[in-house]
């Protein structure tokens, strides 16, 4: 079966706002699913939706919360996502700017999918 891009992005959108995400979180979920699925990493793609709503619904994760700086060593950062919703936390830290920074590591899908699409 296929699926064009545009409505599986506002089927999955649609999903997690009804189930209590932010638009813009659902956004951002749905952004990083459908891009996984046209990558070829399926098991990373909308796959996912049903167990992270289900997440969602036994208050395993949270909508809304950001991040949380819980070590600042100078070099090193530290920080906390606060069981967020999947992508949320990741690009909150790859918004950090600093001008100590001079290389970013984040452990999380969202580097792989920005480096991509902005070729940093």
């Amino acid at each position: 079966m296929s699926i064009a891009a545009e409505p599986l992005h506002r089927l999955v959108q649609t999903t997690f706002e009804h189930a209590g995400t932010t638009a813009e979180e659902a956004r951002l979920v749905a952004d990083h699913l459908v891009e996984a699925n046209l990558m070829g990493h399926d098991s990373h793609g909308v796959i996912r939706v049903q167990p992270y709503v289900n997440l969602l619904r036994a208050g395993r994760t949270t909508t809304g919360k950001g991040i949380r700086i819980t070590r600042d060593a100078g070099a090193l950062v530290t920080v906390d996502g606060q069981v967020g919703v999947e992508f949320d936390p990741a690009r909150d830290i790859t918004l950090l700017r600093d001008p100590r920074a001079t290389h970013l590591m984040v452990a999380d899908d969202y580097d792989f999918f920005a480096l991509l699409r902005e070729k940093l």
